[in-house]
């Protein structure tokens, strides 16, 4: 699907306007083009809905505004990470201080996630290639999201690209993972490859560099594709 084919509904540029939403959330809105990113995936009122490795919760507050007092968003993060922030990533307590009882901290390990009902949909914002380095048992990883989803449930993938046969060899030095490399893996957990994005593309990117590096950073080469289980 081409930037210009994605309508943004209502309900997404309200959930992006919350005064719950911290300011320093607000400014990365439009370099992530969130509301594009999100009308794509199709992201709804009254789903539940899981952001894997949501780390400080960026994501999983739109999603919480998003789905409503109806809906449910899991929002997953894996102990080595809490260990790496020593424990103060702030989920909890922007559960607590909003009093939101459709955000759910979850802390577990991405083979072995589950939920107690089907999800609508799973995200996998910009850590595929994280899954790489850390050593997680991918095949593992994608049949366990694969059974979170209801059939027909979306899963969203977004990450920085590489080069042409790099496939996952620049996941820790770069940061990147190659698209081809990423199909695969998941196509063969039983998912099917039914759209993508040029949302987030960039083909100045060079793709030989971090995604961190001055010249590059927020604007490296992503893919965005959507896979139904």
């Amino acid at each position: 699907m081409n930037t210009s084919d994605i309508t943004v509904p209502d309900y997404i540029s309200h959930a992006l306007a919350s005064p719950h939403r911290p300011d320093a959330d607000r400014a990365r809105d439009e370099v992530r083009k969130i509301a594009q990113l999100l009308s794509f995936f199709d992201v709804q009122p009254g789903q539940r809905i899981a952001d894997l490795m949501a780390s400080r919760g960026y994501i999983a507050a739109i999603l919480t505004e998003i789905v409503g007092d109806e809906g449910r968003v899991y929002a997953q993060n894996s102990a080595a990470l809490l260990e790496r922030f020593k424990g103060n990533l702030p989920i909890p307590a922007y559960i607590e201080k909003h009093g939101l009882a459709n955000l759910i901290d979850v802390v577990a390990e991405l083979e072995e996630i589950s939920f107690p009902e089907p999800l609508d949909a799973a995200f996998s914002f910009m850590f595929y290639h994280d899954s790489v380095w850390v050593g997680t048992d991918r095949k593992k990883m994608n049949k366990a999201i694969h059974s979170a989803l209801k059939p027909g449930g979306i899963f969203g993938v977004v990450d920085h690209d590489t080069a042409p046969g790099k496939g996952t060899s620049q996941a820790q030095d770069l940061h990147r993972v190659e698209r081809a490399t990423v199909v695969a893996e998941i196509t063969a957990a039983g998912f099917e490859l039914i759209d993508e994005s040029d949302l987030l593309a960039n083909p100045d990117d060079p793709m030989d560099k971090l995604i961190f590096d001055k010249s590059i950073r927020d604007q490296s080469n992503k893919y965005v594709l959507k896979f139904s289980a």
